[in-house]
């Protein structure tokens, strides 16, 4: 059986990943000078970070390179073991490139060894929450035949929804224009954004106010999600801890209390994307 990889974008938190057996990638930021490697929550301090972005400090994110996916894998492939990775979106980040040019070189080294990559075309605890279920299959023995089977079909049916509050971050990071940033502030409008099925960000909707947004998402999760006794729905926030409680109260009153709601804080990689105020729900679609 091959040993189960993830990496911190998937925002899978630490004590879950840590139960299940997991090897986790932990993805870099830049905060203040600083170089960090985010550890899915265990040692972060969300609140400095929180701080100093609203402080207009900016963070950034950057790839991993070559050398440090082989300093993760190559271990594992001396001991004899496979390796299975469920990555984030390979259209949301140039680090990919760098993982296959790692991959291609431990193959020549081990050949007799097996490494499985499988993406999510999500982000965030989008790809998360495929990672955990599939890890549960795992954990019981699945192949990584049976888990690539579970996951390709799984994946069609996991969705993700966001809205920011400060349609900067967006611009800054290329994903949204200069024009549209404008007009959006302008028109004080929380662009709701979701992940397509080629693994980018698109823009689903424009709502005018959190409270637009609130009963939208949680909408959403009564028409269109199902299997609540199976899947949890997962609320997220950037820093708006208020807003994201609000979310989860509306859910379960618009599910009648069939779905089971956690909460979890976003973390700084992503965070660095969407910027605080941003809250977002992943959920099973029926």
């Amino acid at each position: 059986m091959s040993v189960l990889f993830c990496d911190s974008n998937s925002e899978l938190w630490y004590d879950k990943a840590e139960e299940l057996g997991l090897e986790v990638i932990r993805m870099p930021y830049t905060l203040d000078g600083n170089q960090y490697y985010y550890d899915l929550g265990k040692a972060t301090d969300f609140g400095h970070f929180y701080k100093r972005m609203r402080e207009k400090s900016m963070p950034s994110t950057q790839g991993l390179n070559k050398f440090d996916y082989i300093d993760y894998f190559q271990p594992f492939l001396e001991k004899g073991e496979d390796i299975f990775y469920i990555t984030f979106s390979h259209q949301l980040s140039g680090t990919f490139e760098y993982m296959y040019q790692a991959i291609a070189e431990l193959k020549e080294q081990f050949p007799e060894r097996k490494i499985t990559v499988f993406d999510s075309k999500s982000i965030c605890t989008g790809c998360g929450f495929q990672v955990l279920h599939a890890a549960k299959l795992w954990k019981q023995g699945a192949t990584d035949e049976q888990l690539l089977q579970f996951l390709n079909e799984f994946r069609k049916h996991v969705v993700v929804y966001f809205a920011v509050d400060d349609l900067f971050h967006l611009k800054r990071g290329g994903r949204l224009s200069t024009a549209a940033a404008t007009i959006g502030t302008m028109l004080k409008l929380k662009p709701v954004l979701t992940v397509n099925d080629e693994g980018k960000l698109a823009i689903f909707s424009k709502e005018k106010g959190l409270v637009m947004v609130i009963n939208k998402f949680a909408s959403f999760v009564a028409e269109q999600g199902g299997r609540f006794d199976e899947y949890d729905v997962y609320v997220m926030d950037a820093d708006c801890k208020e807003d994201g409680d609000k979310l989860a109260e509306k859910i379960k009153t618009a599910t009648g209390g069939r779905a089971n709601v956690v909460r979890q804080t976003i973390g700084p990689v992503i965070a660095t994307h969407c910027g605080p105020g941003t809250v977002g729900v992943v959920f099973y679609k029926a």
